[in-house]
Formats: C-alpha cells, sequence, structure tokens
C-alpha cells in the first residue's frame, strides 16, 4: 500500500462517514431526500483536503444505486435513488465472492483501464463505473487503487461498458420508460396536462418539479414508485387523508408549470379536490394536510369562466352591485386580490375570469347566484357590517345631495380611524350611504359630490327621515332566483380566483 498524508487519511474518513450518514435520509421516502443527501454528501467528499475524486464518485454511484454520469463523462445531478441502492455502502473490505470469480474481476479492470485510456477520459466517471461493476469500492482509505481479485456477490455477471447501463426496476431504465409514457400522454389532446404531470409523479415515486413548477428529467425511479407505469386514468381517490391531499398538490403544482394554464384555474382546480379553499387570509398557499370529507372523487379541470352562464332574473342591478362591491373590496390594502375575486365569483354565480385570468366585466347574475350580493371572507362567514360606532348619518328630508354626500364622507373618515373596521367594510358602507361605488377602476377613491336620486344611499330611505343604525344589515339591491348554498365545486372554483393575486 501506498503511503498517505494524515490530511488525506482525514478526508476520506469524513467522507465515508459523510456518504454513511447520506444513507438514511429517509428510507421509506426515497425520491429527492435520499438523492439530496447523497449529492451533499459528494460534494463535501469532493471539497476535502487531497480529496480523491475516483473515490467520491464510486461512493456516490454506491449511494444513489447507479452511475450518475452520462456518456460524455458529465455528472448528471440525480433526482432520486434507484430502487436498487444498497442500504448501506459497498466497503473496501473483501467481498463475498459470488459465481463471477476471477474472470469476472479481470473484465471489470481491464474495461477501467480502457476507460482511463481513453480521450479525454473523466476518472470520476471510470471509477464509478468500475465500482459498479465489481459490487463494491476498490479504493482503500488513503484512495488508492486495490486490484479487485474478485467480483462481490452483488456485482453484475457483465463488466460495465462506456454506455450508460441498464438498472433494474428503479434505474435509468424506469425513469426513462416514465418519462416515455409522460410525453405519449401529454401528445393525447384528450389528457390534461395535470393529469400526465400526476401520472409521471406516481411512476417515478416523488414530483419531478422545481419550486418553480420547472420540469427537472428524472434520472431514476424512487424506491417508492410502483412497479407499474401509470396510465392517464384519474386516480381513485380514498377516505381522503394524506394521499388524497398529496395527489391533489401534485395536479397542483403540475398545472403552474403548465404556461398554458391560468393560476386562477389551477387554484380552482385544487380548491375542487381537496374540498375547501387552501389559502390563508393573506392569500398565502397553506399546503393541504388531507382533503376534506366534502372532496370531489376527482379533481375537475373546469376552464375559469369557460362556460357560459344562464342569466337569472338579477339582471344588470345584480351584477353591477357585485362589481362594486368587487372594486371596494380591492380598494382595501388588507385584503387579498384572491379574496376579493373569491367573493365577486361567489356573488355572480360563476367566474368572471378568461382562460388568460384577464377580467370580463360580468353583465348579469347567474341563476345559481344568491339572492343577495355577498361580501364573504375567503373560507370564513360572511362579515358584519355592523362595526362601525355610532349612526351612519343619511340627509334629512329637506337635505340638499352635497351635504348628503359631505355627511357619508364624515361617515366613511370616522369608519376609517376605527382600528376595528376593516377598509373594505367602511368603502363598502360609504358606497351605500352615497347610492353608487366612488372608486374608479383603479380603486382610487373619488369624493363623492352628492347622493345617487337625492337619496340617502341605496338602503331605499329615500326621504332621509330613517337613521342607519350600527346594527343595520346592508340591504339586498336585487331580487333574484332563490337563495343557493354555493358549497362545493363553485366555492372551490370561486376561490381559483387567487391566480390573479399569487
Amino acid at each position: 500500500m501506498s503511503s498517505f498524508s494524515a490530511s488525506t487519511l482525514v478526508m476520506l474518513l469524513g467522507a465515508s462517514t459523510a456518504f454513511a450518514q447520506a444513507q438514511y435520509p429517509n428510507a421509506a421516502a426515497g425520491g429527492d431526500a435520499c438523492a439530496t443527501a447523497c449529492v451533499t454528501a459528494y460534494r463535501a467528499c469532493q471539497g476535502g483536503p487531497d480529496a480523491n475524486q475516483s473515490f467520491c464518485a464510486s461512493q456516490l454511484a454506491s449511494c444513489v444505486g447507479y452511475v450518475p454520469f452520462d456518456n460524455s463523462g458529465s455528472f448528471v445531478t440525480p433526482t432520486a435513488c434507484s430502487a436498487t441502492a444498497t442500504a448501506t455502502l459497498y466497503s473496501s473490505a473483501a467481498p463475498t465472492h459470488g459465481a463471477g470469480g476471477d474472470s469476472c474481476a479481470t473484465a471489470c479492470v481491464t474495461a477501467y483501464r480502457a476507460c482511463q485510456g481513453g480521450p479525454d477520459a473523466n476518472q470520476s466517471f471510470c471509477a464509478s463505473q468500475l465500482a459498479s461493476c465489481v459490487g463494491y469500492v476498490p479504493f482503500d482509505n488513503s484512495g488508492s487503487f486495490v486490484t479487485p481479485t474478485a467480483c462481490s456477490a452483488t456485482a453484475t455477471a457483465t463488466p460495465y461498458s462506456s454506455a450508460a447501463p441498464t438498472y433494474g426496476a428503479g434505474g435509468d431504465s424506469c425513469a426513462s420508460d416514465c418519462v416515455t409514457k409522460f410525453r405519449t400522454c401529454q401528445s393525447d389532446l384528450s389528457n390534461t396536462r395535470a393529469q400526465c404531470a400526476s401520472d409521471l409523479s406516481t411512476c417515478v415515486g416523488y414530483i419531478p418539479f422545481d419550486n418553480s413548477g420547472s420540469f427537472v428529467t428524472p434520472t431514476a425511479c424512487s424506491k417508492t414508485a410502483t412497479a407499474t407505469p401509470y396510465s392517464s386514468a384519474a386516480p381513485t381517490y380514498g377516505a381522503g387523508g394524506d394521499s388524497c391531499a398529496s395527489d391533489c398538490v401534485t395536479k397542483f403544482r403540475t398545472c403552474q408549470s403548465d404556461l398554458s394554464n391560468t393560476r386562477a384555474q389551477c387554484a380552482s382546480d385544487l380548491s375542487t379536490c381537496v374540498g375547501y379553499i387552501p389559502f390563508d387570509n393573506s392569500g398565502s398557499f397553506v399546503t393541504p394536510t388531507a382533503c376534506s370529507k366534502t372532496a370531489s372523487a376527482t379533481a375537475t379541470t373546469t376552464q375559469s369562466g369557460s362556460a357560459a352562464p344562464t342569466y337569472g332574473a338579477g339582471g344588470d342591478s345584480c351584477a353591477s352591485d357585485c362589481v362594486t362591491k368587487f372594486r371596494t373590496c380591492q380598494s382595501d390594502l388588507s385584503n387579498t386580490r384572491a379574496q376579493c375575486a373569491s367573493d365577486l365569483s361567489t356573488c355572480v354565480g360563476y367566474i368572471p375570469f378568461d382562460n388568460s385570468g384577464s377580467f370580463v366585466t360580468p353583465t348579469a347574475c347567474s341563476k345559481t347566484a344568491s339572492a343577495t350580493a355577498t361580501a364573504t371572507q375567503s373560507g370564513s362567514a360572511a362579515p358584519s357590517y355592523a362595526k362601525t360606532t355610532g349612526a351612519v348619518p343619511h340627509p334629512s328630508a329637506t337635505g340638499s345631495f352635497s351635504s348628503c354626500a359631505a355627511n357619508c364622507v364624515t361617515a366613511f373618515r370616522t369608519c376609517q380611524s376605527n382600528l376595528n373596521n376593516t377598509r373594505a367594510q367602511c368603502a363598502s358602507d360609504l358606497a351605500t350611504c352615497v347610492g353608487y361605488n366612488p372608486f374608479d377602476n383603479n380603486g382610487t377613491f373619488v369624493t363623492p359630490t352628492s347622493c345617487a336620486g337625492g337619496m340617502g344611499g341605496m338602503g331605499g330611505m329615500g326621504s332621509g327621515n330613517k337613521t342607519a343604525t350600527a346594527t343595520m344589515s346592508r340591504p339586498a339591491v336585487y331580487t333574484g332566483a332563490a337563495a343557493i348554498n354555493l358549497g362545493g365545486p363553485l366555492a372551490a372554483l370561486a376561490a381559483g380566483a387567487v391566480a390573479l393575486m399569487i
């Protein structure tokens, strides 16, 4: 054995420790956690003093269960550990001799030397191929090559070649097969891209998309991957629980990665899938841990606003009132745009956004819209607009239009000064008081100079001789179809307007 420095020994021992720890990132999970741990240990090994790159590469190959280098010797970052990866690293201890005997070892060494002598030879690639061929790491603690005398019982019967080896069910052949099926699924226009991506995730055993939604080509299947290739059929959900939620989130992420989909559509489909709106009051995504008991058995792929609504008796006055509430909601910086869009969808009875996510001004309410225009906060009960302190002033029977507007604005400013009130609440009360929406299309406040029609707002108090008390609820401004519970898919689809804001 050749001599070696103390620093080299420390490096090798440290690298061995790092790889040993990398073997158990989450034995059951496989997937990214395993591959990430192996790559982390590989980088630590490479960065050590007097690092032996061949030793590091062979350790990495053992860790992930296959050779993560392409035919040119370039490193291909593993996305998952192969199902064939061993639970423990190969060691430099004498292997258990298999049927291959000396002829196997000789063939492996011959191929190793040929690899080393090739033009632009990548020594790390050659070493990792050799380790795979003989079934263990033929380097001692100093990183020096120890000529194999036999192959391990775990070694393949044939020596490696410079071509990418064909692994078992978990290796490159598995990942390649899954990707092929994914591309075939995508080419079928009758399939949704979300479904194809979800099936791919099931096939390889993890989600092959990064946090930005970009596709990361799988290099291997996870240990948790299914043995059979996926189909384009929608999965049958169980009793809810993590598997349901996980599948829904997978579809959500893959939907987001498709630039032809609107974010609103993806968020809407997710809400339908899990049976509730998984976004908090700030509009931030809260990863579902389980599906609601009300979740549909299959995730819908309804295009936002693609179906023409059936217009009901509400007519323009209904739609106009809903849009007014939408604009006042938008003008409140404490509200999320997703919340406002969701409330608007509930109000008009359908999603007034086209496939590009652009707002299409409603001209009428759908027959499915509730009989009164709601201001429901996403995922919460309808708020009470009775939080304002004191009475909302209305003009007297003899009051002028300008005095009416002045009184309304005064009440608006008083409402704003109360920290217990929301801006949306105050703006909504002001709109009710003056009888129209005093905000332009940009949400900018336009000071009212008069009340609509000389009335003290939309409350029907034309004479102005009736004071609006702090406990008065906001009146309906139209009549339409009987109130219908907008729970289930429509409520979830309404929540899909979150795409406008995420």
